[in-house]
């Protein structure tokens, strides 16, 4: 309604236009060739106005809420782009290659409502503790830091920003000093095969330094913290294993490994950070996040 008005003015801006809205004015009906006018001018703006719906894109047109417990699957998964959830599009909320799994490999997703995000009161507590007392220094390393998570308040605008980022995802305690998961399960899909390996294993981490509880720091040999990585599924490789030692000094770390083929704990070159974990695409320091240290680009 609001375009076909707009559009009806400016149309009542012709020699047209002001000889009608004359006979209006007078009180004599406006002739034949006038309603003929008027009423194409009506049907040019609607169907501007339809086109403009069509042409602003699916989020003007037909777009919907989608309550929580909608399936998202092959069938659907395109009609649905325009609509929303909790107030974010569809498009937005999922990337081209989910979009595709959903397509091509048979993924299913189930919309959830979202709940508040519970944050540990431990690390909360530790990094007050904490406070604005850690830094960087000028070779990169993270100094003052002593427990919770290094860099509370981190500014836009800061030149150090991402390496504060980097440590505070290094560093951080998660939720305790000492975590282990099993089963951990990596999962390997094609677009060919879908579903083509299956890796369980169980992991362990002992945090050294920034630990939540006293003491803050375990040891003086400067371990930042020690993981164990061991595979219990399937057989072929069963009880392979690695053992890695990262330090705060920046070196690289110590990684051991157990060989079945041989039944012997072999040291790694301590570039294997950069190795791809057994039968995946993950490089070992993408595991848990990110283990790389600063220090080790320019």
């Amino acid at each position: 309604m609001v375009s076909t008005r707009v559009l009806f003015r400016r149309r009542s801006g012709t020699g047209r236009g002001r000889r009608t809205g004359d006979d209006t004015r007078t009180g004599r009906t406006p002739t034949r060739r006038h309603a003929m006018d008027s009423s194409l001018t009506l049907r040019t703006a609607a169907g501007l106005a339809l086109c403009g719906l069509l042409a602003a894109g699916p989020g003007l047109a037909g777009a919907a809420e989608l309550p929580p417990g909608t399936r998202i699957d092959a069938s659907n998964v395109d009609a649905v782009q325009a609509d929303t959830f909790e107030g974010h599009r569809i498009a937005d909320l999922m990337p081209p290659s989910m979009v595709q799994a959903v397509k091509e490999a048979g993924m299913v997703i189930d919309l959830k409502a979202s709940t508040p995000l519970k944050y540990n009161q431990r690390v909360i507590e530790a990094t007050r503790l904490q406070g604005d007392k850690a830094g960087i220094d000028d070779k990169r390393h993270l100094t003052g830091f002593t427990t919770g998570i290094p860099f509370m308040n981190i500014s836009d605008t800061d030149p150090q920003g991402g390496l504060k980022l980097i440590y505070n995802i290094m560093r951080s305690p998660w939720f305790a000093d000492a975590v282990d998961f099993e089963p951990m399960v990596f999962l390997t899909t094609t677009k060919a095969r879908g579903l083509s390996k299956e890796l369980h294993t169980k992991y362990g981490r002992l945090l050294q330094t920034g630990r939540l509880s006293q003491p803050y720091t375990l040891g003086d040999d400067g371990v930042v913290k020690r993981e164990m990585l061991m595979f219990t599924y399937p057989n072929d490789v069963r009880g392979v294993g690695t053992l890695t030692v990262q330090y705060e000094d920046g070196r690289l770390p110590d990684v051991y490994a157990y060989i079945k083929a041989v039944r012997r704990v072999r040291r790694l070159s301590g570039s294997a950070w950069a190795d791809p974990v057994i039968g995946t695409d993950l490089l070992t320091d993408e595991t848990f996040g990110l283990n790389i240290d600063p220090t080790w680009y320019p």
